[in-house]
This record gives structure tokens, sequence and C-alpha cells, in this order.
């Protein structure tokens, strides 16, 4: 079984990841600098879903995004 782990703050939540998860419209996950923490991740991966994100913009940043209808 996976662990669960706590991050202290959202970036670091990408150190390594092999994929994000959104699942909330928090201003505060919206805002974060998604081009650059992409870098910080093992695969590039964002989930979106609440649909809040442009699939363009996204890829553009170098995820491969996925949206839950």
């Amino acid at each position: 079984m996976a662990e669960v782990e706590l991050a202290a703050a959202p970036e670091d939540l990408f150190e390594g990841a092999d994929a994000i998860v959104l699942v909330t419209e928090w201003k505060q996950y919206l805002a974060l600098d998604w081009a650059g923490l992409r870098s910080r991740m093992r695969a590039p991966v964002l989930v979106d879903g609440r649909n809040v994100f442009n699939r363009a913009e996204m890829e553009a940043a170098g995820y491969r995004y996925l949206r839950i209808p």
C-alpha cells in the first residue's frame, strides 16, 4: 500500500511526482507557477479534476494534460 505524504507547501508536492491530480478550485493552487514546477516532476502528468486549466496552455508548458469530465 502506498504511503500518504504531507507537504509544508504545495510546491513541495511536485518534487519527483509521477502525476499531479488537482481536485479543487482553490486560488492558491490555481496561482502556482505550473510551468516552472513541471521541471521538478519525474513525469509531468496533470489530471485536472475540476476542468480549470486550458489544455493548450498546459500542454505548451510541457504537461501531459488529462481532464475528468
